[in-house]
């Protein structure tokens, strides 16, 4: 099924990092939640943690953050708590301002590829006594971040959330969406992203990031929970154990 063209918000430059409005009108967030189990926390064996701390990366105005939240707290034996970021301000407030449980979930404007970004995330693991995310989610950031930063910018993102979690939950872009990206840019007048030639994690780029976060980052995949309504997998993958 072909992904529905997003409303941009009235700017190029927003849509460039994914940022529409009305984004959850077309992805609801219900659609990913049915795929999960029920209850992330005893899944992933964390029923025995007084707090579990998860960070959702590229939040947008939040809808989904909630029902993520909702899904770990459902066991009812961790206190929860949630670090939610996106890169666009006006997102974020609209986050803030909607959010029914502000002591559970807090919302940050980050480029998570900044190091700034960076030092503001160990600084929330300070505080909450963690040195690592219990749980990470990443639904569709992967395709801006690769084509924002490239190859290079994409491989280093998959490293610093892989050392900074203990479980990642990934939903990467298909190539196709690349391309339909790419035209929407070119569309809009705004500038554009580099050359999709120019990228050696192509076409088959979620297979690339699947062999990247298994080797060169040290996950390994606990389940795949299937396919979107999109064609995009759904995976679930923690850290290797020690030997």
């Amino acid at each position: 099924m072909a992904a529905p063209t997003p409303e941009r918000g009235g700017s190029g430059s927003r849509a460039k990092y994914g940022n529409f409005n009305n984004y959850y009108q077309f992805n609801k967030p219900e659609e990913r939640l049915r795929m999960l189990p029920k209850d992330l926390v005893s899944y992933c064996n964390l029923s025995a943690q007084p707090q579990v701390v998860a960070l959702d990366i590229g939040c947008n105005s939040g809808e989904l953050t909630t029902h993520l939240y909702r899904n770990l707290a459902s066991s009812g034996t961790a206190d929860v708590k949630m670090l939610a970021i996106d890169i666009d301000s006006s997102l974020i407030e609209c986050a803030q301002r909607n959010c029914s449980c502000p002591e559970m979930i807090e919302y940050m404007c980050l480029d998570i590829t900044s190091d700034a970004s960076v030092e503001s995330l160990r600084a929330y693991l300070k505080k909450m006594g963690k040195d690592a995310f219990d749980i990470t989610f990443c639904f569709s950031v992967t395709m801006w971040i690769h084509l924002n930063h490239g190859d290079s910018g994409l491989k280093q993102f998959l490293e610093l959330v892989s050392k900074n979690t203990h479980f990642l939950l990934v939903e990467a872009q298909l190539w196709k969406c690349y391309r339909s990206a790419s035209r929407r840019m070119r569309r809009s007048n705004e500038a554009e992203f580099q050359d999709l030639d120019s990228l050696g994690m192509n076409v088959n780029v979620e297979d690339n990031i699947h062999d990247f976060l298994q080797g060169r980052c040290g996950l390994e995949v606990v389940e795949c929970f299937g396919q979107t309504q999109w064609g995009r997998k759904v995976t679930l993958y923690q850290r290797k154990a020690a030997v």
